[in-house]
């Protein structure tokens, strides 16, 4: 068990107990082919050489897939264009993401349909192209022929690729994503297509894989249509092998939509969280995040997919497109967030008529839309959570999936094996047992790598800080000595630099923090000029909340 649970060495673990595992097998295999001869265990062993291989390349570059499932027309595919800051995913009042699109960060666009059985659609591949051109392509010529052909027989849904600049990539620090760890958006089709066996299977396939977003719509979780909903998703659940609790979110979407006759909306979501629970088996009340995808949407997409305390280079004309669709589509939204604050309504009106005459929208005006749209659709929310379950259970969400199919396939290998020699009276069978034995032993040491090494180091780093924090306040040097014989006896490198770093965030918490806010109040400067200042430091959902505390007390 490595005692050095940073995200590198963790990586570097399960790569050698992974090698070591794939060694195990083919030794087995070269050194008792007789046992082999058996065309079950021979399909076994392709199944287990299949998977290894796949989780050794996946390994080399280590990815956290996000995969979005969920309620036709739920918004999904809205849901993942805010995600990456591009309308790429196509959208529609019908059921659009009826394939499976996979969105990939690159500096350089890049769209591939591969070539599947029964397509009657575009496949190739296609390089710089434009977000419009991307979009128009998968929609068109695509899943339009899909959905046509669809009515006609059953068949293999479209697998499309798109390589692009993506939000959560470009702003690491938006959801957590560890260093060295690249990631993936996957748009799957609707639960609706689950009753199709063939699209069941691939997205059970792809949701092994990934930390899933479960989009649920709010006017399809009524007493009518929630039990069968919860059906349509137990058929994927089953696939995630144990894994449902740390590797899924639920979004309830289009919360905007509640009528005035309609219980709160905190009633619904308790209610909703209940059935998941019980429906689901799970051992926890799941999380459940109120949303409204389309105005964060328009305002993403307006902004691009940078960092808000950087530049948007989104062209003007688009930024236009955007806001002004925010406006029509989106108007109540605004006006029921606005209707206690004349003041900012007013705002968003004068916003609405300069782009109505024509004028351009600036980058000021566009940063402070999007902000708004951040708080108010639930993005701050949403982000929040994926923030804490990465750092929480990032070893589970990214290498579990990456692992989980090769110690599946093991086990089952080992287990045939096993069967084959209890048949067959074989001569070399104590040999083989042998060998069966070290490969579970291999495979139970991956399994501890995702669970032992988090919890080890979630204990670990949690009695340093304690101490540190402590030494801080009493101004003692005991904690620091006591950590040093730690760091010394468990061989552990890095810890001054840990007790340097918390020393640094006290003086740099002083120095672009605590001396900013002092400084805003006795200037009596505006919430936004102190938000401005801010968020290069802590981001643009903290500044923000941190901006409307300093407005409250500013008031009073």
């Amino acid at each position: 068990m490595p005692k050095d649970t940073s995200v590198e060495a963790l990586l570097n673990a399960a790569r050698k107990e992974l090698q070591s595992l794939g060694e195990s097998v083919e030794r087995l295999a070269q050194g008792y082919p007789e046992v082999f001869e058996a065309s079950d265990l021979a399909l076994r062993l392709d199944g287990f050489r299949a998977a290894h291989q796949e989780a050794t390349e996946r390994l080399k570059t280590p990815r956290l897939s996000i995969a979005t499932i969920g309620t036709t027309s739920s918004g999904k595919s809205t849901i993942v264009n805010a995600l990456i800051g591009r309308k790429l995913a196509p959208i529609d009042a019908s059921e659009m993401s009826g394939g499976v699109l996979t969105f990939l960060h690159a500096g350089e666009s890049r769209v591939v349909v591969e070539q599947t059985e029964g397509s009657v659609w575009e496949t190739g591949a296609w390089t710089a192209q434009t977000d419009e051109e991307i979009y128009n392509r998968i929609r068109n010529a695509v899943m339009h022929p899909y959905h046509e052909e669809r009515k006609k027989r059953s068949l293999a849904a479209p697998i499309v690729t798109v390589s692009s600049s993506l939000l959560p990539a470009n702003d690491a620090q938006l959801i957590g994503i560890p260093s060295g760890v690249e990631i993936e958006i996957i748009d799957l089709p609707g639960l609706k297509s689950v009753q199709d066996k063939t699209n069941l299977t691939v997205i059970q396939d792809r949701v092994k894989k990934s930390f899933s977003l479960v989009a649920l719509d709010y006017m399809q979780v009524d007493d009518e249509h929630r039990g069968a909903l919860l059906i349509e998703l137990s058929k994927v659940v089953d696939a995630m092998g144990g894994r449902a609790e740390n590797a899924m979110l639920f979004i309830l979407n289009r919360v905007d939509q509640r009528g005035a006759d309609d219980n709160e909306i905190s009633h619904r979501i308790q209610q909703l969280k209940k059935e998941i629970k019980d429906k689901l088996k799970l051992s926890e009340v799941p999380e459940v995040i109120a949303f409204s995808a389309r105005p964060l949407y328009y305002a993403q997409c307006a902004w691009g997919s940078y960092p808000l305390n950087e530049e948007s280079i989104t062209l003007p004309q688009n930024r236009n497109q955007f806001i002004n669709s925010l406006f029509n589509d989106c108007f109540n939204f605004i006006w029921q967030k606005t209707a206690d604050d004349t003041e900012l309504m007013q705002w968003f009106l004068s916003l609405a008529a300069q782009l109505k005459s024509g004028t351009d929208i600036s980058e000021h005006d566009l940063r402070r839309v999007l902000k708004y749209m951040y708080e108010w659709s639930g993005a701050k929310e949403l982000y929040q959570a994926l923030n804490a379950r990465i750092a929480k259970s990032w070893p589970e969400i990214i290498l579990a999936p990456i692992l989980l199919q090769s110690i599946q396939r093991c086990s089952l290998l080992t287990d045939s094996i096993e069967t084959f020699c209890q048949a067959r009276k074989i001569q070399s069978k104590a040999e083989v047992k042998a060998a069966c034995g070290e490969i579970e032993n291999t495979r139970k040491s991956l399994k501890k790598i995702i669970k032992q090494t988090e919890q080890e180091f979630q204990k670990e780093l949690k009695d340093i800080l304690d101490r540190l924090k402590e030494g801080t306040r009493t101004g003692s040097i005991d904690a620091e000595i006591q950590i040093e014989k730690q760091a010394k006896t468990n061989k552990w490198s890095g810890l001054k630099d840990l007790e340097r770093a918390v020393k640094e965030v006290e003086i740099d918490l002083v120095d672009n923090l605590i001396i900013p806010v002092r400084d805003a109040l006795k200037s009596k400067s505006s919430a936004f000029e102190l938000e401005d200042r801010l968020q290069s430091y802590v981001g643009s959902v903290y500044a923000n909340d941190i901006a409307r505390a300093y407005d409250l007390v500013r008031e009073n």
